[in-house]
């Protein structure tokens, strides 16, 4: 082997363990914005629920304090303040409610389905701008049928992925 046949064949070999480390990454990336958006909800779903109790409960008290002393100004400050709280948080625990339920845990097959999927559809496996404008669009697909859960859905992209090869880099992957 000559020895520009050796250096080819360690930056191909390079090449593919840098692609498999961007890879690796671009699924950590996604889990990570899924398992946030998923505590984001059950905070959300927790943590606002006892606030709205908490500012309901502050209003109540400020109210029997105002209700044994009617012409205190401060008191009465205090206790409309209070109520506008607890409506406020009532009104954005309502806003929680009504958003969205939290997106799926990912599940091992799930990141295996991703990472083959990712494997072949690639915007940096193509070699034309069609194909890599393509590859572009699929790979957002995928992402968001990450962040769904929807693992079918993701099967789906990587087999039309694999129907059409043309302007595809042949040996890479």
């Amino acid at each position: 082997m000559l020895p520009e046949e050796k250096e080819l064949a360690r930056l191909e070999a390079e090449q593919a363990e840098l692609k498999e480390r961007v890879s690796a990454a671009e699924l950590e990336q996604e889990t990570i914005k899924t398992e946030t958006a998923q505590f984001q909800s059950r905070y959300y779903q927790t943590v606002g629920r006892l606030y709205v109790q908490l500012d309901e409960l502050d209003a109540e008290i400020a109210k029997i304090r105002l209700d044994r002393v009617p012409n205190d100004a401060t008191l009465k400050a205090h206790a409309d303040a209070a109520k506008q709280r607890a409506q406020k948080s009532a009104d954005e625990a309502g806003f929680v409610r009504a958003q969205p339920k939290p997106p799926p845990v990912i599940s091992p097959d799930l990141k295996q389905a991703y990472r083959k999927a990712v494997k072949l559809i690639h915007p940096d496996l193509s070699v034309t701008e069609h194909e890599h404008r393509r590859r572009t669009e699929l790979m957002a697909l995928v992402n968001l049928a990450y962040e769904r859960g929807d693992q079918a859905a993701i099967g789906g992209y990587a087999s039309a992925s694999s129907m059409s090869t043309s302007g595809i880099r042949a040996g890479v992957g």
